[in-house]
């Protein structure tokens, strides 16, 4: 589910910090054009998460994805850096709203997700909901430390979702991104992904090093040689 309009940037990590290393993929910005959602907000009652379905609400969706072409040659993924959006509907309440958010790494079968690679959450993300014209996006980053291919796909949701308040989802502009492909959706009901030709480009920024083996093949190779003496 897509729903356009502004926001800027606030600031969130999660997990341990990386090495420093090259961006692999970035399509990231302080502001964006909507957001993707995966779970209802006006329905009553409210979803609890993206894998939750109110009965006659507006989706069934569990996941969302989007798949990636890697730019260089690192592919040891080190930090993973997207951005969640909250705004005010019609829904009354006031305060922040609160939500785990998973991320995913997948590989590419094709337009659709493959084999999962990765998975991470972070808990208790904080967002103050806003007007579409003003703040409400937040910088979430992800450690993954995990090697993948050159095209990947990679995944979102939901879950814990309190105090929500009207629209809430991960950002997206729609832009000419960097070699982003279609955004995909996985169904609740079936585990079936359907992919969707949406102009959306999810808000992202992938960070890579050397493989641990092409790390340890270098170092080997650096190794000064011992003369050994008869």
């Amino acid at each position: 589910m897509l729903l356009k309009k502004a926001c800027v940037a606030g600031a969130l990590c999660a997990g341990a910090l990386p090495a420093a290393g090259s961006i692999v993929y970035n399509h990231y910005s302080s502001s964006a054009n909507g957001m993707v959602a995966c779970h209802d907000w006006d329905t009553s009652p409210q979803e609890t998460s993206s894998g939750v379905e109110v009965p006659g609400g507006l989706e069934n969706t569990s996941q969302g994805a989007q798949r990636l072409t890697l730019v260089g040659t690192d592919r040891f993924i080190t930090k993973l850096e997207m951005a969640a959006w909250a705004h005010t509907a019609s829904v009354p309440g006031t305060g922040p709203c609160i939500t785990d958010i998973t991320a995913y790494l997948y590989t590419a079968n094709g337009t659709l997700p493959g084999t999962l690679l990765w998975s991470g959450t972070a808990a208790g993300v904080v967002m103050n909901p806003n007007s579409f014209s003003s703040a409400g996006m937040v910088n979430v980053s992800f450690f993954p430390n995990v090697t993948v291919p050159s095209t990947v796909f990679l995944g979102f949701s939901h879950q814990n979702i309190s105090n929500q308040r009207g629209f809430m989802g991960m950002a997206f502009d729609t832009e000419p991104g960097l070699f982003a492909g279609p955004l995909t959706f996985k169904d609740s009901t079936k585990g079936l992904w359907t992919p969707s030709w949406s102009d959306a480009i999810l808000i992202a920024r992938l960070t890579a090093v050397p493989g641990p083996s092409a790390i340890l093949a270098l170092a080997i190779g650096l190794m000064p040689l011992r003369r050994r003496r008869c």
